[in-house]
């Protein structure tokens, strides 16, 4: 960061200096030390659960006071910051202040302030907006050295300005949470556009038209085994399984497209309509033939409708078979009328596919006003 303009008042320190820089410590071995445990015992895997955290007061684990005694275990006070300081979490820049004291691992980083000099709120704001990630030298195993850690430059106005600043930002954040949350919110509501159409339509569809067991429309039969080894990203010709494309491969089973459907896995009954000149493997059922009048497109959003993943065998390993398709009815209306719901249905599904792109950019300038929010704040211009 570049610190030539600050405002008047404004000192650049560095964290050592405004802040007690430590480590965690080894996590103890052995199930005895976290039986009863009471205790908190803060891994990395717990600052990666939330990312960002102000308040972060449960672990997975929680030690016990026979660990207290075998081990010299390091605790950090409530309201310290940690981040991770070694390995590829380094990376996420995930960072979380302790509701609570606790033991830490010596994967993180502990960050304690000297409130004299200092609000804690300020440091874990700043910590937020420094990219940590930039220090690494190398990602096959990065690390990041305390000493490191300490010379990291921080833009210290005076406290009663730090206080100012942490209001402002948090009141700006708020709002950029509940943008989110609404965010959120069109998010569900758009994913449920397309379920509701289908029970729309084929709601009507049962009640105006004939419904015929799938056993009477239509036949299938698995596809053929393919090792996963003979798979290769560079090979022309996708690969279908239990759901959808799962590789490439130089031969294909098939020049015509197929309708299938996933049978192994937890996502079995997922419905495909396969692209031209590809291989399906034995993890998917196929239509072999057709023994009604039916339109693939349509076929697969009646397949669909009957979210066939619910009649699985939930074994170690969830099956649909064909015994279990066979009986089951689909409405089955001339085939002029199976392209006009074909057509109806696309035209929505594309709408939707837009909806979310929008929603996808929506959710990048959120993202942005967040980070620039930060930028600015501690640039003294927030």
């Amino acid at each position: 960061m570049n610190f030539d303009n600050l405002p008047k008042g404004w000192q650049v320190k560095r964290l050592g200096e405004v802040a007690k820089v430590f480590s965690g410590s080894s996590a103890p071995q052995g199930s005895q030390y976290f039986e009863n445990g009471k205790y908190p015992f803060v891994r990395v895997q717990d600052v990666g659960l939330f990312g960002r955290t102000k308040n972060l007061t449960n672990t997975k684990d929680k030690i016990n006071d026979e660990a207290l005694k075998k081990f010299r275990l390091v605790l950090a006070k409530k309201g310290s910051i940690v981040f991770p300081k070694s390995g590829a979490a380094i990376l996420t820049n995930n960072r979380a202040m302790l509701g609570v004291d606790a033991y830490v691992v010596g994967h993180l980083a502990i960050i304690e302030a000297d409130e004299e000099q200092v609000s804690k709120d300020y440091l874990y704001h700043w910590l937020c907006n420094f990219d940590v990630a930039s220090f690494v030298k190398t990602t096959s195993l990065p690390s990041l050295r305390l000493s490191l850690i300490k010379e990291f430059e921080i833009p210290c106005p005076p406290l009663p300005q730090q206080r100012r600043i942490v209001r402002r930002i948090e009141e700006l954040t708020s709002r950029i949470e509940e943008a989110k949350g609404l965010r959120l919110a069109a998010q569900k509501e758009t994913e449920a556009i397309m379920p509701a159409a289908l029970h729309e339509i084929f709601g009507k569809a049962q009640l105006e038209w004939e419904s015929v067991a799938l056993g009477e429309t239509i036949k299938l039969t698995s596809g053929r085994f393919l090792p996963a080894k003979q798979m290769q990203d560079g090979g022309p010709y996708p690969v279908y399984g239990g759901n959808g494309i799962v590789g490439y491969h130089t031969q294909y089973l098939f020049e015509e497209s197929k309708v299938i459907i996933g049978r192994v896995g937890a996502k079995c009954g997922c419905v495909h309509i396969t692209q031209s000149k590809s291989w399906i493997t034995d993890n998917a059922l196929y239509v072999t033939d057709k023994l009604k009048d039916i339109v693939d497109e349509y076929l697969a959003l009646a397949l669909r409708h009957l979210n066939l993943n619910q009649f699985a065998k939930q074994a170690a390993q969830p099956v649909i078979s064909q015994k279990l398709i066979k009986p089951l009815k689909i409405p089955l209306p001339p085939s002029d009328e199976q392209r006009r719901i074909v057509a109806y249905l696309d035209r929505l599904q594309a709408k939707v596919e837009e909806l979310r792109r929008l929603q996808e950019e929506t959710q990048k300038e959120i993202e942005a006003m967040r980070a620039a929010v930060l930028t600015k704040a501690f640039a003294g211009e927030l």
